[in-house]
Parts: C-alpha cells; sequence; structure tokens
C-alpha cells in the first residue's frame, strides 16, 4: 500500500506545473484523478478539488493573462464544454474587497476572451481558513 501512495504522490508532483521564474503569482496546477487498490476494485482516493489555475495580486499590475489563456485552452481542449468557477477564498466572515470584486470580473472577461460563453463563467466566493489575501482560484467544471 505505501507503494501506491508513493506513487501517486510522484503522479501529483510531476503534474504540477510551476510558474516561469518571472509570475511567482500565478500556479497552473493538475486536476487528475486516480483510483487505488488493485484492478477490479471500486475503492476510489478522494482528492481535494483543486483549482486549475491560482492566481495572486500580490500588485496591482499583475499580469496573468498568458498564463490563465494556456490553462483556459489546455481545460477547453480536454473537456470542450467545460463550465470555470472564479472563486473569492476567503477567510470566515471576511467580505471581498472592491479590488478584489474587480479582479475577478478582470479574471472572467479574460476567460470570455478565449471563446467561452459567459454562461459558463461564474463568479463567487468561498470560506477557507488558510486563504492568501490577494488570491483567486479558478475551477474547471
Amino acid at each position: 500500500m505505501t507503494r501506491i501512495w508513493t506513487l501517486a504522490l510522484a503522479i501529483l508532483a510531476a503534474g504540477c506545473v510551476p510558474s516561469p521564474a518571472g509570475l511567482p503569482y500565478v500556479r497552473l496546477l493538475d486536476q487528475r484523478s486516480f483510483t487505488s487498490g488493485t484492478a477490479g476494485t471500486k475503492d476510489a482516493v478522494v482528492l481535494p478539488n483543486l483549482p486549475l489555475v491560482s492566481i495572486r495580486f500580490a500588485t496591482p499590475d499583475t499580469e496573468f493573462a498568458a498564463e490563465l489563456d494556456k490553462a483556459v485552452d489546455a481545460a477547453v481542449d480536454r473537456k470542450p464544454n467545460a463550465e470555470f468557477d472564479v472563486v473569492i477564498p476567503l477567510q470566515p466572515r471576511a467580505v471581498p474587497s472592491e479590488a478584489m470584486q474587480n479582479h475577478a470580473t478582470d479574471v472572467a472577461h479574460e476567460i470570455a476572451e478565449r471563446g467561452i460563453s459567459t454562461d459558463r463563467i461564474h463568479i463567487g466566493i468561498a470560506q477557507d481558513q488558510g486563504a492568501p489575501f490577494g488570491e483567486l482560484r479558478i475551477f474547471v467544471r
């Protein structure tokens, strides 16, 4: 069983793509899943719902379009009818700032620029105890 977990961790680590050195606040994350056990078993490993992209707005002029465009194109190649959730993670009882709401809108517009219809793009908030300040997460469903 340890061998399976080691292999699974290696697969996950290999699938995570670090951002280019000049863009430390944009990271593309992997969204694959796998099953555990031997062939024929139905036991599935439950993985956390990882974002397709995480963007940290460290400065007002954060550049995110190029990396986001690549990620959206890859997601649509894999799932042509994909829907995108632009999520502002917040500490419990926090309210999103106007700046973060504007960033979320900018990200949604950038996704729409890739040819995704606006009815497949959703903006929302989610409570996350460990949410870093100024981060947006884009999920695919």
